[in-house]
């Protein structure tokens, strides 16, 4: 496996995410929903003695859900949103290797 190839597997990857409007969009939406999270929790759990203990659980618990369906979601469409584009047929031709095309995605992910 060549670093090179992969590295540029991976540089193409990030630039065409960002890009997309989808990715800012979803960023926006992560965002909003874990500000409101933590508004209502801190103004629940501030009333009660421990209740800061409450407020950093669920904020870790929200953003490791969030976390969880957000990235597969993303970059779940790498190789099937580069076919549809014609893309990948382009990357296919070149001396990288399928599982350079792989790697490359899963890591840029």
């Amino acid at each position: 496996m060549n670093l090179h190839r992969l590295g540029t597997i991976m540089g193409i990857e990030l630039r065409q995410r960002v890009r997309s409007v989808a990715w800012y969009v979803l960023l926006g939406v992560f965002a909003v929903v874990l500000i409101a999270v933590m508004t209502v929790s801190l103004s629940t759990f501030a009333a009660s003695s421990d209740g800061s203990q409450w407020f950093f659980s669920l904020v870790i618990m929200l953003v490791l859900l969030l976390t969880l369906l957000i990235s597969p979601t993303l970059s779940g469409s790498a190789v099937n949103g580069d076919r549809d584009t014609a893309t990948l047929a382009p990357v296919q031709v070149t001396l990288v290797t399928t599982a350079e095309i792989v790697v490359g995605k899963f890591l840029a992910a």
